[in-house]
């Protein structure tokens, strides 16, 4: 998990995210194994990933605010 922290200013939040949602750890078992993901089950993970895109980009932003108002 830790190789995703690639230095990128979302980096920190997604493996925060990875680390504490179980949603996201289950679809990593899933594909790992090799399992076909159910219909229902990719709509709830498509669902869920666009939100957590928009509160990291929202996080993201934010952080780029306090940066700018430091300086």
């Amino acid at each position: 998990m830790e190789s995703w922290n690639s230095g990128l200013p979302a980096s920190k939040y997604i493996v925060a995210h990875y680390k504490k949602c179980g949603l996201c750890r289950g679809h990593d078992r899933l594909i790992s194994s090799g399992e076909l993901y159910p219909h229902e089950k990719l709509v709830v993970f498509a669902r869920h990933i666009r939100k957590v895109q928009a509160s990291i980009k929202q996080a993201v932003e934010d952080d780029e605010v306090r940066q700018c108002e430091k300086s």
